[in-house]
Formats: structure tokens, sequence, C-alpha cells
């Protein structure tokens, strides 16, 4: 199944969880994605930090206007002109005056429904369409006929748990019609009947787990009892209905714990108390000045309540810090702020978060999972680092965490601590950190931290002392490092440490306290930044030393032979690129080999590689009108084994991915999942004693533990599904 493939099931299993009863619950559609991140809106901040990925948006005539998802998992979507399903493959399309569908032209406004077989369509002209999703019969009833006097531009439209639909005018009538019956059932007339006279249009409707139908209008708030809303007790005495006096009612919402939340056209939201009929306030949206045009407020699975407006794009409430979040608004490059225009947003039933705007079409955002932590630059409090540009990373045998920075120098965080502590260089004292730049860390045997920098040899933390013992580059002396520029730090299980810098390979003899080279780089390519880029020594005593631009040298260390593998374009069993970023050594004793176009495995026997490459899509999805891009190999930058003899990589743009050394499968988390946004370094990914595995570079450090990971039934791994079997085109 190719990468295409998988992705496109992935929405399907989403979008049809009746189709595999076994993996519906919280299934997740798992593609390159960036991490949550809380982002305090004091500061007012515009924020990305929520990805929400393209679905290959099929408006090409219109803008989208609204969509529903039906009971068979469908999503139904309209734009001005056409009514449009998606099935989790393709689109069908339905204009108006195609399919017989529509019976008078007119422009569509909003859809709802679906949870009992029928869509509502309201359009202009006080129009509203019925469609019958099996039958793909269809109705249109005019308002206008109802025998209702008054305005009756269509201003709200819910669905109740009888299948019936209410709709709002924003004249101030309501509605109510069965769609099994096609006819309008009541008329609640706002300033008649002892419904509030006050409540001069309708703007949002809701209905509560009791059954009681909320109303919200231009100048309160109504509740009709669930005796009324049955149609059993008609309003005929104004003490038959709450009331709750409030100003331009924008939106209500039911959420999954029975609440009514209200939002307010000021940005001001709350919920009601059923029992005292209070209103109980949080913070207010950190709105822009300008005019709040509420389109939708959804409540998905977590409980996270997310406000969808017209110009200033989404915000998401979390509860855990009370702050709300603020997503889909950007910077240009002048500076000057500006939103996504957002006209509708749903949450399936799968817990995707699907966000219509007039600009990029139909997004999408995927739930967020908890398994991965995260340390970035914009954390919470005094647990944040003090940049973004990470280059390294450890946890040594007494749990403090080490974070290596491209130019701020050295993080600490103790395992205890209660925040980053730091070291920096300081040109007056000679036992500082020897440089800000930062290429690799290690831990040696003897407990001794050994930090690799750039421009400045080694520096050796000593915990006693809380100091540096600085071990720099001597021209001219032949017991010295040899270079400035360190990047590799490996210790080998005789205790032997081996160097890796710009020019070559140095061994360290602890007991003779000095540098012997190894092998030196040949003159024309020397001054290339970073040619070694990895070692490990094998249990066969090889010593493999990747390069960055010249594939791997294997020397054994008994006979002296040495061997370069390199690519070569007519052997599919070489080395697939030049630039080695990873070793690792499994518990069988077989060697995997990272490079930035692959995962290899070198046989011995044969001294031939075999490769294993990730491809995902270039786009989110590849689905929609027209051929999808070409797909990109993700290259690996880490490799480390968990206890069940599986794989965990570290892949290009940040997304991690667990590969069964079985049936030679790849599992990835991203975005989605919480992995920080980031450019991978080798240098900071790596398993600590506890098995928890960190991945970092810039932007911060993700750490999970794998036994915390489902791997069971994940979308990116469905299996494929008959939905529809035809002989001769008869289902």
């Amino acid at each position: 199944m190719d990468s295409d493939t998988a992705l496109v099931r992935s929405v399907h299993h989403c979008l049809h969880p009746q189709k595999n009863r076994a993996s519906t619950l919280l299934m997740v559609c798992v593609v390159l994605s960036l991490v949550l991140r809380a982002v305090s809106f004091g500061q007012d901040q515009p924020s990305d930090s929520v990805v929400f990925l393209d679905a290959s948006p099929p408006f090409r005539e219109g803008t989208g206007v609204s969509m529903v998802q039906d009971r068979d998992g469908f999503l139904w979507i309209i734009d001005t002109w056409r009514l449009l399903k998606y099935d989790g493959y393709t689109y069908t399309r339905y204009y108006n005056g195609g399919y017989r569908l529509f019976d008078v032209p007119m422009g569509l406004a909003e859809i709802a429904g679906g949870k009992h077989g029928f869509l509502c369509v309201t359009a202009n002209a006080n129009k509203v369409l019925f469609i019958d999703t099996h039958r793909y019969d269809s109705r249109v009833i005019s308002l206008k006929k109802s025998g209702c006097p008054g305005n009756h531009e269509l201003s709200a439209v819910i669905e109740d748990s009888r299948g019936r639909f209410w709709i709002g005018c924003s004249g101030g009538n309501v509605f109510v019609v069965d769609p099994r019956r096609m006819k309008v059932e009541n008329v609640f007339e706002c300033g008649r009947d002892g419904l509030a006279k006050s409540l001069n249009s309708v703007r949002a409707l809701a209905e509560d787990l009791l059954g009681n139908i909320w109303i919200g209008g231009g100048d309160g708030l109504l509740r009709l009892p669930s005796a009324t809303a049955d149609g059993t007790v008609y309003p005929a005495h104004a003490e038959t209905l709450k009331t709750l006096r409030g100003k331009n009612v924008a939106g209500l919402l039911t959420s999954r714990d029975g609440r009514l939340w209200v939002c307010l056209s000021t940005g001001m939201v709350g919920w009601i108390d059923p029992g005292t009929m209070r209103f109980n306030s949080i913070p207010d949206l950190p709105l822009a000045p300008s005019v709040f045009w509420l389109r939708s407020f959804v409540e998905d699975l977590s409980g996270g309540l997310w406000i969808a407006t017209h110009s200033q794009g989404l915000f998401y409430w979390r509860s855990s810090t009370r702050t709300w979040e603020r997503h889909l608004v950007y910077r240009d490059p002048s500076g000057k702020q500006y939103a996504e225009r957002i006209t509708n947003a749903i949450v399936d039933r799968g817990g995707i978060l699907w966000v219509m705007t007039s600009s990029r079409g139909l997004l999408r955002h995927l739930p967020e999972r908890r398994v991965f932590r995260s340390y970035t630059a914009q954390g919470e409090g005094q647990l944040k680092l003090s940049g973004e540009d990470i280059t390294a990373a450890i946890v040594d045998s007494k749990g403090t965490l080490w974070v290596g920075r491209g130019s701020g120098g050295l993080d600490y965080l103790v395992a205890d601590g209660k925040g980053f502590g730091r070291f920096v260089h300081n040109p007056s004292d000679p036992s500082s950190l020897t440089s800000n730049v930062v290429g690799c860390i290690s831990e040696l045997r003897n407990g001794e931290i050994w930090i690799g920098t750039i421009r400045g040899g080694i520096s050796v933390f000593q915990y006693n002392t809380r100091s540096f013992k600085n071990i720099r580059h001597r021209p001219g002396d032949l017991k010295s490092i040899g270079n400035y520029n360190v990047f590799v730090i490996y210790e080998d299980s005789r205790g032997t440490v081996w160097l890796g810098h710009d020019k070559g390979v140095d061994k360290y003899e602890p007991e003779r306290d000095s540098f012997e080279p190894v092998f030196r780089w040949p003159e024309e390519t020397t001054g290339i930044l970073g040619s070694t880029s990895a070692i490990i020594k094998d249990s066969k005593e090889n010593l493999w030393v990747g390069t960055q631009n010249k594939g791997v040298l294997r020397m054994n260390l008994a006979s002296g032979d040495a061997t370069w593998y390199r690519p070569d374009s007519s052997n599919k069993s070489s080395l697939p690129y030049e630039h080695v970023t990873s070793f690792f050594e499994d518990t069988e004793h077989r060697l995997w080999v990272g490079t930035t176009l692959s995962l290899s495995r070198f046989d011995y026997d044969s001294e031939k590689f075999e490769n294993y490459e990730i491809v995902l899509p270039r786009s989110s999805l590849g689905i929609g009108p027209g051929a999808p891009p070409p797909p990109m190999k993700q290259g690996i930058y880490g490799i480390v084994g968990d206890k069940g003899g599986n794989l965990w990589v570290w892949l290009q743009g940040g997304v991690v991915a667990r590969f069964d050394i079985q049936d030679h499968t790849f599992q990835r988390f991203g975005r989605a999942e919480g992995v920080v946004p980031t450019a991978p370094r080798p240098s900071a990914f790596f398993m600590d004693g506890n098995g928890t595995i960190y991945c970092g570079g810039p932007g911060g450090i993700t750490w999970f533990h794998p036994d915390s990971i489902s791997l069971q039934a994940r979308p990116n791994d469905a299996p494929v599904v008959i939905t529809q079997f035809r002989v001769l085109q008869q289902p």
C-alpha cells in the first residue's frame, strides 16, 4: 500500500466509524505535524502552534460555507451554489439544478442535521431544502407560505434528539419542521404566545441533555422546557418559560458534561447553571477592536471549546490554564497581523476538528495526544529553555537533563529541579564553558560530562566544583585534540573515547590522558564543516565512522583493514546516500545505519545494505481534483531500540517513527501527538537509562516512553474495508 492510499484510507476510517467497529473509537489520522503549545493571550501574540492540514479543498467555483457529518460518517459540505459529499476518498458534487436535488435556483447558506438520516440546507429567499441522505430525495419548503408574517431571513438551525429541525429567523420567529412529514409543525413567534418580547431576533439555538430548547437572540436568552419543545404544551403563558436577560447572544453549545455554554457578541463566554439559571463567566475572548462575528461554537472529545470567528481567527479554551489560545492568525513580512476568514467549523465523531476558510479551503486539526511532553523556550514558568536553537542533549546517570544550544551555551535541569539553570562562556573565567556553540554532549563511564563545542574544543563538567576543565586544540601538538570543532563524542565498551571533528577522528586513552589521531581527511576535504557525523564500535571490533558527504568508513581495529562504503546508483544494495547521520547495533548484533534518505541494515556476510525508505506525500492528504504531488523521502536523524527489539527513529521534519523489525513498517508520530516542531538534530536524539526517548532540535525537546504509546490499529495502518459492492453497476 503506498503512502497516499494509506492516508486516504485513514481519513476514510475517521469519517466512517461504523465501518470498522473494532477500531472506531478516537481514530486519529497521523501525518507530519507540529505540537500544540499553550499560548497566553495576555500578550496577544499570533500563534500557528496548532497546525491545520490542507484537505485538498474542492472549492473551485466558490467558497465553502458550512458542513456537517451524517450518521454514516460522511461529510456534507456546501458552498454558495453546490452540495458536496465527502466519503474519505472523493467528493461527489451536486450542483444547483443537477441530480434534481434543487427545485429552484438559490444560494445556499447553512447545512445541519444528519443524525437521523436527513439534512437541512437553508438558503436565501426564505427557503429550506431537506435531503434524505440514503434515498437522495429532496424537497424545498418556503417559510413565506407558513402563514406566519414577518421577516423570515434564516439565521440559525439545529436538529434535535427526535430528528426535528428548529429554524430561527432574524425576525424573531422559530419554525419546527419534521422532515419525515415534510411540513412545518410549530411556529413560535417571539413577542406573541407568552414568549419574551425582548427577544427580537434569533441568532442561536441549542438543545440541552434534558430536551429543553434554548433560543439566543438579540436581547436575551430563552428556554423552552422539554414539554413545550415536544409540542405537548404550547407557550400560552409566560410562566412556562425560563428567561435569562443578556445582550446579543452570538452562539450556544451544550457540552458533553451537560452545561449550556453561551457566547455573547461582546466576546463574553460563560455557562448556565440549569438550577439557578445563573450565568458563570470565564475570561472574555481576547478580541481585536473590530466587529465580532461568530461562525461556529464547538467542543472536542477532550472537552476543549473552539470558537471560530469570521475575521479574528480561531480561539481555543484551555481549561487547565484558564487561557484562550488563538490560532490561524499570522504576520506578513512587514509585521502586519492578519487572520484566516473562517466560515464554519465542526468536530467529527473521531475527534478531528474541520475548519472551513475562505483562502485555504477545508483544513483539519488532529486531536491532541498527551503521551508526548516537551520543553520549549515558550514553556510555562521556570520549566522553559533559554532559547530555541537546540543542538544536543543527554540525561546523565544522576538524572540531570543537559541541553546544548547553537549560540546560548548549556542549559541543565536536575531530576528534582523546578527550573532550568544555565552555563555560558565567560572570556575572563578559564573554568567556564569554553564556547557557547555546543556540538555534542556525552557522559563517560567515570561520570564526567563531556561537551563538544564549535571553536572551543571540549569542556568537561566537574560535578564537585561545578566548573569546567577545558581541552583545547593546540596546533603542532600531536597529543592534543585534532581540531577546535567537535561534533561526535563516543565511548566504547572498553572505555576508549572516540572523537569526531571536521578534520577526522581521534582516539582518547584515559590512562595516558592524550589524544591519538586515527585518521585525517584528505587535504582537499579539510575545512568541510562537520565531516564526521556519527561513530560506533560494533561487537565485531569494527569502528564505523559516518560522514556528511563521503558515506561510511569501516575500520577493523584488530586487523587495521579499512573499507569505504559509498552510494552506487547502479546497485540497489549499496549505501543509499552520502550523508550518514546515525548508527545503532541492536540486541541481535545487527548494524543499522541512518542516512538522510533511508534506514539501512548492513549485512556482514554479503557486505550489502538492505534499505528501507519511509515516504510521505508532500500534501497532507492526497485527495482532491488533480494528481497528488510527488512523495517525499524522509531522512533518518537518529536511531534507538526499545525493550521489545523494535527501532525508534527521528525523522526529517520533526517526526518520530517506530520501525517494526519483523514486518518492516513504520508508524509515525508528529504534530498531532505533541512532538515539538523542529529540524531534528542527531546529537539530541537518545534513550535514557529508564527507557524514555528524547528527541530535540531547534524549537525544543520532546520526550516520551515507548510503553505509553498505543500501537494498536492506527489509521495509517488501516485495513482495506469494503464499503460498497456492485454487480453490473447494481447494488
